[in-house]
């Protein structure tokens, strides 16, 4: 199958490096896997990975070469095998007793230990085959850590690795931050939900970049009833601003480099990298796919088939639309 994006013949068999991008969303992580399941079946392979939140967590199972047991996880996941809830009555006394010296803070409404748990099953002791990029923020000075993990044998993934990729799915209030180095750390989507940037220094030729929301940056109205509501919606705007933000940037930046490569002329980054045009392939819902903590089984084979629905539908463009258009309304 040939795929096209600005007369660029996105035919699988070629030479050429690919990037492979992974937003975050939480549950909607889902339609990731789904989409990746139909780039697999049309050939596509990835050079290098980069991911934020729930996308560092399936860029890491394809890191380390297990798409087969990515995809049965998702089929077979359920809530408690990603958190532990607690009540409000339960923050509220533990708030309380914090306040008169009996005990710590509450700091979110789940506790990701289980979340944890089922990381260190899948990648502790593993090997990565591909570059491996993601991030998270450090809580205490809000600065974002580029981190990454080596591909080169015989390094395999060890536990400061994984509380790393866990940091960056920590999204704060709704997860417990992470201790990395004596840092409190949270989710890297707080500063680079899509983080396209991370793969630009490995010289891709393409990048297939599948976020979990439409990409037509229109608002959706939602509810929010209490003060816990009001402040994940809260984190929840500022998230998809960053998101448009992050792609429209590239997408306009990534346009200006072809012309400048049209007219022959070299624009570089202020370290002295040349900047080259990837050509990008975007695999975005086409709808909202829900609340990202909805982690019941339903619903988390409703997306994936809601991805491989998608996938199919973008592959079988020609051309495929081009993402400037796309983003007219973020730009």
């Amino acid at each position: 199958m040939n795929i096209h994006n600005d007369s660029y013949n996105y035919s699988y068999k070629t030479e050429e490096r690919t990037a492979l991008v992974l937003p975050g969303g939480g549950a909607k992580g889902a339609f990731q896997a789904g989409v990746l399941q139909v780039l697999r079946e049309q050939g596509f392979t990835y050079d290098v990975i980069s991911g934020i939140s729930v996308g560092s967590l399936n860029g890491a199972m394809l890191a380390t070469d297990q798409f087969e047991t990515m995809i049965e996880v998702w089929k077979q996941l359920t809530p408690k095998q990603i958190y532990r809830k607690k009540t409000l009555a339960g923050l509220a006394r533990r708030y309380l007793q914090y306040k008169i010296g009996l005990g710590k803070p509450p700091v979110s409404k789940y506790d990701n230990e289980p979340l944890h748990s089922l990381l260190r099953k899948h990648l502790n002791g593993r090997p990565t085959t591909v570059p491996f990029t993601f991030g998270y923020v450090k809580l205490e000075t809000g600065r974002y850590i580029r981190a990454s993990i080596p591909h080169q044998e015989p390094h395999t993934i060890n536990e400061e690795e994984i509380c790393r990729i866990l940091a960056s799915t920590a999204i704060p209030a709704v997860f417990n931050p992470v201790s990395v180095n004596g840092y409190q750390c949270v989710d890297g989507g707080l500063r680079d939900i899509s983080p396209i940037r991370e793969v630009l220094p490995y010289n891709p030729h393409r990048a297939i970049i599948i976020p979990t929301k439409p990409t037509d940056g229109l608002p959706r109205p939602v509810k929010s009833r209490d003060i816990i509501d009001i402040a994940f919606r809260s984190i929840d705007i500022m998230m998809d601003e960053i998101f448009y933000e992050d792609i429209a940037r590239f997408l306009t930046i990534n346009n200006l480099v072809r012309q400048a490569e049209d007219e022959g002329v070299e624009l570089r980054h202020r370290t002295g990298r040349i900047y080259r045009h990837v050509h990008p392939l975007i695999i975005a819902p086409k709808e909202p796919l829900g609340d990202a903590m909805d982690f019941s089984n339903d619903n988390v084979r409703r997306l994936m088939q809601v991805g491989r629905d998608r996938a199919r539908e973008v592959l079988s463009m020609e051309p495929y639309p081009k993402p400037m258009i796309l983003f007219r309304e973020a730009l």
